[in-house]
């Protein structure tokens, strides 16, 4: 029976082959924190993979060596949205245009009312908490927005008072994200 290392090794061998997203658990101190990519090449002390950020996006190279490894993951529904995302970054991924700022310079209503115009996916930031999603309405002082989780799940309607935002964002590249996993897993068309 094959121990930690080698099955370790055969894990991304595997991976590999198949052009798997990876995620690799290798701080100690935080085992809940991890890496992920595309795994490069095996050599015999460490390994590499072509690290993908949270958004989907190319991020950069990571050199493991094996011994720092605390474990790993691969076919996650996170993993499956990460790959949708890199896969379709160039779908997923808009500019803004100078209206929409322009619009949204004039205030949270104005701002929210723009991106449920454009169907586009805001965070809304309070003093302990954010929430992210669409906007459903909006009124004077207040907005609905249709939650949408990490993966692309819409988890409920959430009415607020906008009195105590402090920010909103949007269609930066974590909304545009959430936006376009949401589109992905109920069937929804792309905007153009």
């Amino acid at each position: 029976m094959a121990n930690f290392d080698q099955r370790m090794r055969e894990f991304l061998g595997e991976v590999a082959a198949q052009e798997e997203l990876i995620a690799v658990h290798a701080n100690p101190e935080d085992p809940e924190a991890f890496e992920v990519g595309f795994v490069g090449h095996l050599s015999r002390e460490t390994f590499s993979l072509r690290a993908v950020s949270t958004k989907g996006l190319d991020d950069g190279v990571r050199v493991f060596p094996y011994d720092v490894v605390v474990r790993m993951h691969r076919d996650s529904d996170y993993l499956r949205g990460l790959r949708a995302l890199f896969e379709n970054r160039d779908r997923a991924f808009k500019g803004i245009d100078s209206e929409l700022l322009e619009i949204a310079g004039k205030g949270f209503e104005e701002a929210l009312r723009a991106a449920q115009a454009r169907n586009l996916a805001v965070t809304l930031r309070f003093p302990t908490q954010a929430i992210q999603g669409f906007v459903r309405n909006v009124g004077e002082g207040w907005a609905e927005i249709e939650v949408i989780v990490e993966n692309g799940m819409s988890d409920g309607l959430f009415l607020t008072d906008l009195t105590d935002t402090d920010r909103i964002f949007v269609g930066g590249h974590e909304e545009q994200a959430l936006g376009f996993l949401y589109r992905e897993r109920y069937g929804l068309k792309h905007p153009e």
